[in-house]
């Protein structure tokens, strides 16, 4: 039982239960060897056809995707082969990774009744799952914007100077595996920037700080002037152009912000997710009130910052590019849906009027309902998968001699 804001640890077997759900989940359709789908099958043919070196350059078919992920999918291609296992098998394991780490890192952040609240919905989220069974970046995106807060909490109790080393070291790695992780290392800094102003440190600290900062924005400026810079195309930049915000006419831009936020959680949370938006804003207040400021920034800074990217044009603010947001939503969401059910025995058990019980106890089962539904669209998509306009691979002749032409 939680009393008074303080935590008790959630039963483990019920947050083992939903990860072992999870898993089965992603497993399952992994096994299921789903056809190649066509933006898929454009970047496996940088993958098989370039070598380590080719692939830090310009990519065919208008392709764009993180530098180290695309050397990782080259070498399972030597070791295992060309077949759509293989070629899956580092997004499965980066989605089961986040999956199996979530736990620790909700239960630092939010109470342990909410704890629970937040990992199925990550466990059960359409697009995580549907996005795991493609050769594609994003489900690498997602796993650092969870190893990363793993990392910070874990390693808090960790000599000062060894814990900044550690980070700068871990910095290049997570920028050059995930064009988001720019976003999630500038979490990471906002919020050891907060723990050094909480307590007073040494110079030798600061530097330590500064040598962090440093390693992160030298890790970003190569990934910008080299790989980013290579696979820029028209063609790959207009098709996210409606993604962005129309400066031409400012006074939209408070209107794009909030159907893009509104998209975001709709897409993270099918069917109906950007109902769920009310109660990640009530989540993000209460771990403000609480004093979780260190916690709260860590998680949610990497969303503000993408969402000031799209705001200067630079980064989609959209779709499969922001799957790193699911993981910080579903824990405010978490936060939020305790919080409403504490509100709500509150009131039930005060003597107020009958309409107001009933207002009441609509409102949380309106709620619940919500979270639920993408638990059952998971179900739904056990018996039914997501349909796929999809291509023959390993390609056939005339398609490689199409390829190496162009």
């Amino acid at each position: 039982m939680e009393q008074d804001g303080k935590r008790s640890p959630a039963p483990w077997y019920l947050l083992a239960s939903i990860v072992v759900l999870g898993l089965g989940l992603r497993v399952y359709h992994y096994l299921l060897n789903p056809g190649v789908w066509m933006d898929e099958l454009f970047l496996l043919r940088n993958i098989v056809h370039k070598t380590y070196g080719e692939l830090l350059g310009p990519l065919a078919c208008d392709q764009a995707a993180p530098p180290l992920f695309l050397w990782l999918e080259h070498t399972v291609l030597l070791t295992l082969g060309d077949s759509t296992l293989s070629l899956r098998l580092i997004p499965l394991l980066a989605s089961c990774g986040a999956l199996l780490l979530l736990p620790f890192v909700a239960r630092a952040v939010v109470r342990a009744g909410a704890a629970p609240w937040a990992l199925l919905l990550y466990a059960s989220s359409d697009k995580l799952v549907d996005h795991t069974i493609e050769a594609k970046q994003y489900l690498m995106d997602a796993f650092v914007a969870v190893l990363v807060p793993a990392l910070f909490f874990a390693t808090r109790q960790w000599p000062l100077g060894r814990r900044m080393l550690l980070f700068a070291a871990l910095s290049p790695l997570v920028i050059f595996l995930a064009f988001p992780g720019c976003f999630v290392m500038g979490g990471l800094l906002a919020a050891l920037f907060l723990e050094m102003r909480r307590e007073p440190r040494t110079n030798a600290a600061w530097l330590g700080y500064a040598f962090v900062a440093a390693s992160t924005m030298a890790a970003f400026g190569l990934l910008i002037l080299g790989p980013i810079r290579a696979q820029h195309t028209l063609e790959l930049a207009g098709m996210w152009t409606n993604t962005f915000p129309n400066w031409n006419e400012p006074w939209t831009i408070p209107w794009w912000c909030v159907t893009s936020n509104i998209n975001l959680f709709d897409h993270s949370f099918r069917p109906l997710g950007g109902t769920l938006l009310p109660l990640a804003m009530v989540g993000a207040v209460s771990l403000w009130r609480r004093g979780c400021k260190t916690e709260l920034i860590l998680v949610t800074t990497p969303v503000l910052l993408s969402l000031v990217a799209a705001l200067m044009r630079a980064y989609p603010y959209d779709s499969r590019v922001s799957l790193f947001a699911v993981a910080p939503l579903a824990i405010l969401i978490g936060e939020g849906t305790l919080v409403g059910l504490h509100w709500t025995r509150s009131i039930l058990q005060n003597p107020v009027s009958w309409t107001r019980r009933a207002a009441t106890r609509s409102l949380i089962t309106v709620a619940l309902v919500l979270i639920a539904l993408p638990i059952c669209l998971s179900g739904y998509r056990v018996v039914k998968p997501w349909p796929r306009l999809v291509f023959p691979w390993p390609e056939p002749a005339s398609a490689i001699h199409e390829y190496s032409r162009s």
